[in-house]
């Protein structure tokens, strides 16, 4: 019974050591105990010990099952304190946007035709230079009567650089104008008149007659209309 008590204290004392491979000591140990042990086996109603001693088959297939127990049971032991492995990742949140966060929008383009989207920024206009006012700050103009003035009616397009703003004529015909000095134009989108002094003087669609005879002019961008003398309930004469 000594051997016996010498295999248990030497597996009791490697296992609490928690290898995860038997010594060789150990091993030794359980070979010469399975030498040299007898093996006892008591029937349930066998009222008389029998002892036997193992043949060499057996032995080999009990060391392996000890070897077998005691190994796996110190990889389990060697595992407990490790942390797991390979766990469910928590996937990224994305943080909600705060309330009421107005989103970005794009600058107004110019459309596929050219023109160019509402703006209130002026837009420069052929102009020629208006005669000053007299001591008393004011301008004169005749009031004389033209047989055959022109008239049209005001369009514009801010594409059109160098001439946004023109009349059309009652044949049809774009009628070049070079404007009194200190006039602009806006288009909002459709084109807007400013008087020198900035007042609204004529909008898109309204029609404008000038105090000039169409004899005076073609009407052309190189031979334009001066738009002198009289002119939206001001006078501008030409220097």
């Amino acid at each position: 019974m000594t051997d016996e008590r010498d295999f248990d204290r030497l597996a009791r004392a490697w296992l609490e050591l928690g290898p995860d491979a038997a010594p060789d000591r150990v091993v030794a140990a359980v070979l010469q105990a399975a030498e040299t042990t007898p093996q006892v086996r008591r029937p349930l109603r066998w009222p008389i010990w029998r002892s036997f001693k193992m043949n060499r088959i057996s032995q080999a297939a009990g060391l392996a099952a000890v070897l077998v127990v005691v190994i796996g049971g110190g990889v389990l032991l060697s595992q407990r304190g490790q942390p797991a492995t390979g766990g469910p990742v928590a996937s990224p949140s994305v943080a909600p946007s705060a309330p009421g966060t107005p989103l970005p929008t794009s600058a107004p383009t110019p459309t596929p035709g050219g023109t160019v989207q509402p703006s209130m920024t002026p837009v420069v206009l052929r102009t020629f230079p208006v005669a000053p006012p007299d001591a008393q700050g004011e301008r004169s103009c005749d009031a004389i009567g033209i047989d055959n003035p022109v008239i049209g009616i005001l369009e514009g397009d801010a594409a059109q650089r160098g001439d946004p703003v023109w009349l059309r004529a009652p044949d049809g015909r774009k009628l070049s104008i070079v404007w009194p000095d200190g006039f602009t134009a806006r288009f909002t989108p459709a084109v807007v008149l400013y008087d020198d002094r900035g007042a609204v003087a004529a909008r898109a669609g309204d029609t404008i007659t000038l105090q000039r005879d169409v004899s005076t002019a073609s009407g052309s961008f190189n031979d334009p209309y001066y738009a002198s003398g009289i002119l939206l309930g001001g006078c501008y004469p030409l220097r």
